[in-house]
């Protein structure tokens, strides 16, 4: 979730731990599933322990209801129980790290809501607290699978709506759709996603990092399975198909540059800029965007400079392309440039990469083998660095040779180094 869900479930003020056992017993109370003879003998039995409990793990200790009843008194009032109350008497945090975190919150100036706090901060697990928020709320809690979710629904939303409103629809029953959603206090990620669905729609908690691994995961198996690899009337398949043609033509870089009337694509090969298309203009803003969301950048920050990294299977060969992402803020829009390493390809043999037999034997000798010193490697951009430089780890790597790189981020990986 935002890591914590709206004030109205977990208001902030210092003193919410404060009798949050009585106002939950009085709850209880009020729903008959505690009588007041059974509170006043748990408040005696939690006054001699030796260890500090709370009242309510007292209660629960004791038989006086049970933990559904106790859900049931919950859901009936959403409002009347503060989130770090419940999760102090449900044993989840201490009184100390509720304060603590109230604390911290409050010096935010408010900025954060509670839920986020303590995540941050580690006092709590997410996949604990959205648990716990669906108790509070009456929602059931979903440990979301990618292959429950049901594509065909997944289809029907745009992708940018699900880093914006963090929900993903998950399947369809008796005609209603079942939503997971991060937070479902945000009434208008809600209003959103019945907008969709219809107004049938019922939602279950899940983690904002469960929502976004799941999309993740799924983004490579809808390119293979929805058939808009090479579908160009629409954005994700005209990413595709760029994606498709580099991988074919074995290119190094992909320039997709905003220009004046048109959004020119270019590819470098063998360290030459060529052109591939020129796509219409109106297409720059949504391409970027679809390329954000599978580079998981953030897709409303259009200002300022942004990386990333994308990991694309190829529906046609199977291959997979691993490509570091930058954007670029230009008059007309944004610059992508994209660096391509296929991982199927083999990192090359020393005696592999070009150099005369005497230059080689010079350079293993004299840079290589010298135990200590330092050797740059320089050129312009597809001249064949990358593949030099991992040639010579290679060469040097040996049971009895102790080799760490470092690199951000990492292009290929070698059995025997630390990366």
């Amino acid at each position: 979730m935002e890591t914590g869900v709206s004030n109205a479930a977990g208001s902030d003020r210092k003193d919410e731990s404060r009798d949050s056992g009585l106002e939950i017993a009085t709850l209880l109370i009020k729903s008959g599933f505690l009588a007041d003879e059974q509170l006043k003998y748990a408040q005696r039995v939690k006054n001699k322990l030796l260890s500090p409990r709370t009242l309510v793990a007292v209660m629960l200790e004791l038989g006086f209801f049970t933990k559904e009843q106790l859900r049931e008194t919950l859901r009936s009032n959403i409002v009347s129980v503060k989130l770090g109350a419940l999760l102090v008497e449900l044993g989840y945090l201490k009184p100390a790290e509720l304060q603590a975190a109230l604390g911290l919150q409050r010096d935010g100036g408010h900025s954060k809501m509670l839920g986020e706090v303590l995540v941050e901060q580690r006092f709590i697990e997410e996949y604990t607290l959205a648990e716990v928020i669906a108790f509070q709320l009456g929602y059931p809690y979903l440990d979301l699978d990618p292959e429950t979710v049901d594509r065909t629904l997944l289809a029907k939303m745009p992708q940018h709506w699900i880093a914006q409103h963090s929900f993903i629809p998950v399947k369809e029953e008796k005609g209603r759709v079942l939503v997971a959603i991060a937070d479902p206090l945000n009434m208008e990620a809600r209003r959103t996603a019945e907008k969709l669905f219809g107004s049938g729609t019922c939602f279950a908690i899940a983690t904002l990092k469960g929502i976004r691994e799941t999309v993740s995961s799924l983004k490579r198996g809808v390119v293979q399975g929805d058939g808009t690899a090479t579908d160009e009337h629409t954005v994700t398949g005209i990413v595709n198909s760029i994606f498709e043609e580099a991988l074919k033509d074995g290119v190094s870089d992909i320039h997709i540059e905003p220009m004046r009337a048109a959004l020119r694509v270019r590819f470098r090969r063998d360290g030459m800029l060529l052109l591939y298309k020129d796509f219409q203009k109106e297409l720059a803003m949504p391409v970027s965007s679809r390329i954000k969301i599978m580079a998981e950048a953030d897709i409303a920050e259009r200002r300022r400079h942004q990386d990333g990294r994308i990991c694309y299977e190829s529906a046609k060969s199977g291959s997979v392309l691993d490509m570091r992402v930058s954007f670029y803020v230009t008059i007309y829009g944004e610059k992508i440039v994209l660096r391509l390493l296929s991982k199927k390809g083999d990192l090359l043999d020393l005696k592999d990469i070009g150099m005369p037999n005497r230059m080689l034997e010079r350079f293993v000798d004299d840079a290589l083998d010298t135990p200590s010193g330092v050797m740059i490697v320089t050129g312009p951009t597809g001249s064949g660095k990358t593949s030099t430089l991992y040639s010579c780890v290679r060469h040097l790597n040996d049971p009895s040779t102790c080799i760490v790189t470092a690199e951000e981020p990492v292009e290929y990986l070698i059995e025997g180094i630390t990366d």
